[in-house]
């Protein structure tokens, strides 16, 4: 009987070792992505950011100074301008930066979403992006722009270790 209790005992701790080994093993990086089209009548790359809210909370209230809601707090636009201005930028191939033109913004329980244009003299083909949301917080944070120029459909990713790319639709 004492065996029976035993071996229940050992496996239950097993079971419980390995789901939470999996569950730490399954633990998601911190991720952004971003949809990116260009407009050939507007002359415009226009961005619809994915970020997680409570990273943007966190980001905003350590810009800011003071506690942050999304929902609540008073200027809270401006603010979420000012980061974006401060962790993303577009460079064109003369080596000036891109005007960001601020659209709006969207916030539910799971996504928080930006909405911006870069006007861009000829497209964006070999202009540089930068991407460092929340880097300044997670170490681990990985940005994506997904971009989709005509028919091409491209990715550039963003680390702590890459910063910045180039646009070029011949990679």
């Amino acid at each position: 009987m004492a065996t029976l209790k035993t071996t229940r005992v050992a496996l239950l701790t097993l079971s419980s070792l390995l789901l939470l080994g999996g569950i730490v093993a399954a633990h998601p990086r911190h991720s952004s992505i971003a949809e990116a089209e260009w407009n050939a009548k507007t002359g415009r790359l226009e961005i619809a950011m994915q970020l997680n809210p409570v990273d943007l909370e966190q980001a905003l209230r350590r810009l800011a100074d003071r506690p942050i809601d999304l929902d609540k707090s008073a200027g809270i636009e401006r603010l979420i301008e000012k980061y974006l201005s401060r962790v993303f930028f577009v460079r064109e191939p003369d080596g000036k930066r891109a005007k960001l033109v601020w659209v709006g913004y969207e916030v539910d329980l799971k996504d928080a979403w930006l909405y911006f244009e870069v006007p861009l003299k000829k497209g964006p083909e070999n202009v540089t992006f930068g991407s460092a949301f929340f880097m300044e917080l997670l170490p681990d944070q990985a940005n994506t722009i997904n971009f989709r120029v005509g028919k091409l459909r491209k990715s550039l990713t963003f680390t702590a270790d890459q910063l910045e790319s180039v646009f070029r639709t011949s990679e």
